[in-house]
């Protein structure tokens, strides 16, 4: 074992055991016989220590200059004298240990005197073996090893920085590689999905337009790839969505014919299903788009899909958008403030679109209540919400509605009795009581069509 390095602890004052009071210097040595861990205590008479250490109690002492002064003090400046004072913290007492340069100490501030076993015991508490310097050593030299330094560091964050690029940059990169002669299709669909994510973001899409990217997004809904015209319908909905400087650029880049037709004539369902949701984007809020999309046959193309196979989704999908346009539009009539200009201006712009009237002319009452027969109950909620909104136009085509409605009654009477009694309480939709709010839908659209056929 090697030997304990040295350290001293002086004494101002203080005794060990019984002997007499002196300023010794007190070491720690390795003894091969000691009785505890090879630790003696030695009081080395022919080396004093000059080391002047602050004993603190619980009353203010003057600190004398160059007096060592325990840690964990409360220390003041006598702002009459001009002096530094100290004492103990409230309720502190025991060991202090104080520390100059490589020397260290402690003071006993419970009494002037230790005990042989209180110094050794107290003397652990900072005693510092070489095997502790060379153990302290290598693991600096592994700390080194595992981890990089400051300048490291700052030199690999500079790197990184270097190399983040902003959004705009993005989109601009990811525009020249699609507009590249050699690229693949794979490579195609690849990109605008990644442009899809950024185009979300309302500035992204607006500096996306400005770049011709709506363009490049109008002329790949022509391409032969079906999955490429998909792709592009989707990046052309998410960049067009509550985004009315998008909107107007998709406007005037023709978006409207190609999306119309593409309702019509599109053979994938998935591509079909993309273009709806580019539509619904670009008219919604929109009013001028909303007027070209009934110039151009939008609402026939709409009521195509009810006269096709396996179109019930996309079915949904227009009634939802129809129901939602004529709310919107109801909305701005009733909530604007005649003092507010542009809110004025909106109305007049929305009295271009006549989409009462042309639903009743074209047809759409009679078809829209043909979705109640479908058995999902969200489809059902939103078949009887478009034929509430709708009462008004189409009152006397839903009369023809009424066995479909009886049967809804039938059939959510039983769930909403189930869902009360607790004995649907693992069905989610018994949460809030939805076959509940269901059949009080129902029972409401009855006593409407029954009212109004009074009348």
């Amino acid at each position: 074992m090697n030997v304990v390095q040295l350290l001293m602890l002086s004494l101002c004052g203080v005794c060990l055991g019984d002997m007499p009071d002196h300023g010794g210097a007190i070491s720690v040595t390795h003894a091969e016989n000691a009785d505890d861990n090879g630790v003696s205590v030695e009081v080395e008479e022919d080396q004093l220590d000059n080391v002047d250490v602050f004993y603190p109690t619980r009353n203010w002492q003057t600190i004398k200059p160059g007096q060592t002064i325990p840690q964990g003090l409360h220390v003041r400046m006598n702002l009459e004298t001009g002096l530094k004072e100290a004492k103990l913290m409230d309720g502190d007492d025991g060991l202090k240990f104080w520390k100059e340069g490589e020397r260290q100490g402690m003071v006993n501030t419970d009494k002037k005197h230790f005990s042989r076993d209180e110094l050794k015991k107290a003397l652990k508490e900072f005693k510092l073996s070489q095997d502790d310097v060379q153990d302290g050593q290598v693991y600096a030299e592994s700390l080194k090893k595992d981890f990089r330094s400051y300048d490291e560091l700052k030199e690999d964050f500079a790197q990184m920085n270097a190399n983040v690029k902003t959004d705009s940059e993005i989109l601009t990169d990811l525009l020249t590689s699609f507009r590249r002669p050699d690229i693949t299709v794979a490579e195609k669909k690849a990109i605008l999905t990644d442009l899809e994510y950024y185009v979300h973001q309302i500035d992204n899409a607006q500096n996306f337009a400005a770049m011709g990217g709506i363009d490049e997004c109008i002329r790949t809904l022509n391409v032969t790839d079906a999955d490429l015209r998909s792709e592009a319908a989707f990046v052309l909905g998410s960049a067009t969505q509550s985004n009315p400087k998008v909107q107007v650029r998709a406007m005037e880049g023709g978006a409207m014919q190609t999306l119309i037709r593409m309702l019509s004539n599109e053979p994938s369902t998935q591509t079909r299903n993309r273009a709806m949701y580019a539509l619904s984007s670009l008219v919604r809020h929109f009013p001028y788009a909303q007027q070209k999309f009934l110039e151009l046959g939008g609402l026939n193309a709409l009521k195509q899909l009810f006269q096709e196979g396996n179109t019930e989704k996309l079915r949904v999908k227009a009634v939802t958008l129809i129901t939602d346009l004529v709310i919107e539009q109801h909305m701005i009539e009733k909530h604007a403030k005649i003092d507010d200009a542009v809110q004025q201006e909106k109305i007049q712009q929305y009295k271009k679109v006549p989409l009462l009237e042309l639903l009743q002319e074209q047809g759409w009452c009679d078809v829209v209540h043909t979705l109640l027969t479908l058995p999902d109950h969200d489809t059902r909620d939103k078949v009887l919400t478009a034929m509430t909104t709708l009462m008004d136009t189409c009152h006397s085509s839903f009369s023809g509605a009424w066995a479909s409605l009886e049967d809804l009654q039938r059939e959510y009477h039983v769930l909403s009795g189930q869902e009360q009694s607790g004995k649907d309480s693992d069905d989610a939709a018994s949460d809030d009581h939805f076959y509940t709010k269901m059949l009080q839908t129902v029972n409401k659209m009855l006593l409407e069509i029954v009212r109004r056929d009074e009348l």
